[in-house]
């Protein structure tokens, strides 16, 4: 099966938006795996939205539990710290990029100005 890696604010779209399609709707219809870096699922647990609405949380637990987690290894560490320095992007950001490069996947992010710069990185286009 097709693997990309999901951006945080891909999900952040879709628990928002109502009414329009989404990106993360357009990879579970192209039967694409979404797969995340480990930062991903730690941010979208950061809003407290989710920690004061039941139901945004319960939401959460479900898009979360259909998508794999990688996590990284002392080589996926080491090419984050040289992206932030290289592309003076957030380090979380440079995580996910790292991730990106290391497991060869294409990337789904709404913040494309940010990894546009980094040539290693294939944005998903769908």
């Amino acid at each position: 099966m097709k693997k990309v890696l999901v951006d945080t604010s891909v999900i952040v779209e879709f628990l928002r938006v109502k009414g329009k399609e989404t990106i993360y709707e357009k990879i579970l219809a192209e039967k694409v795996q979404p797969v995340v870096s480990f930062i991903t699922p730690a941010e979208l647990w950061a809003g407290e939205s989710v920690w004061e609405v039941k139901e945004k949380a319960k939401l959460l637990e479900i898009v979360l539990s259909g998508v794999e987690v990688v996590f990284p290894g002392v080589s996926t560490l080491k090419l984050a710290g040289k992206l932030r320095a290289k592309h003076k992007i957030s380090l979380l950001d440079a995580f996910v990029a790292a991730a990106a490069i290391e497991q060869n996947l294409s990337l789904a992010t709404l913040n494309t100005k940010d990894f546009e710069k980094i040539k290693e990185v294939k944005l998903w286009r769908g």
